[in-house]
């Protein structure tokens, strides 16, 4: 593996040939980088993507060990293991396979959302068309200009502060369509600290991707 020197840090990274058309870079866990690139010369671009980097770096050394050993479930971290059913006993997760990992992850979730939907849509004064759960590897939310709300499967990971801000957010494009300051006002009347919020799920961001048992179900049925 290679190293690079940035602003005064050691940074090990590794490239990966593929036929791409653009750079790639991964900041991983363990604290290195892979580098998806049609070419081996690629220190340029990691210099380029120096701030970028190292503020990712910095977020993965803030993220205790467990949130990449355990399974993250409404904020708290789970031994997890197969068994004859699927369910959590005795603070620990068995699952069957990774199939009836996700149904029940999905019947979690949706019994969660659902009762927050049905508390906060009368004080917005918006209810939504349907209510979806995907496997989105881009975002934990979404809005349809049909009043449709869709909710990333990995939301069942985050602690219920995060989920209720998530459901007022999306709750929110019913009445604006973007993110502007009536958006934002919308919003700040339930949940003031947004900002932090927001920040928090970064974080979280990092640690589901990035969490082996989610990589599993996210690239499985």
């Amino acid at each position: 593996m290679r190293s690079i020197n940035l602003n005064g840090r050691e940074v090990r990274y590794e490239v990966i040939k593929r036929p791409v058309r653009y750079l790639r870079i991964y900041v991983m866990p363990e604290g290195y980088l892979k580098v998806v690139s049609p070419t081996e010369d690629v220190e340029e671009f990691i210099r380029r993507k120096k701030s970028w980097i190292l503020e990712k770096l910095a977020l993965f050394e803030e993220i205790p060990s467990e949130a990449f050993e355990r399974f993250p479930l409404f904020g708290s971290f789970y031994e997890i293991e197969t068994g004859d059913k699927t369910g959590i006993y005795k603070n620990r997760i068995y699952y069957r396979d990774l199939p009836q990992l996700e149904r029940f992850l999905r019947t979690i979730l949706k019994e969660n959302l659902l009762k927050l939907v049905s508390m906060y849509s009368p004080l917005i004064g918006q209810s939504p068309n349907r209510i979806f759960i995907r496997k989105n590897r881009s975002r934990w939310g979404s809005c349809s200009s049909r009043g449709n709300l869709s909710f990333n499967l990995m939301v069942v990971s985050l602690p219920a502060e995060l989920i209720d801000y998530l459901v007022v957010h999306e709750l929110a494009h019913l009445i604006e369509l973007n993110h502007s300051r009536k958006f934002w006002d919308i919003v700040s009347r339930f949940h003031p600290d947004y900002k932090q919020k927001r920040e928090e799920l970064r974080r979280w961001w990092l640690i589901v991707r990035n969490n082996p048992y989610w990589k599993l179900i996210m690239r499985c049925c």
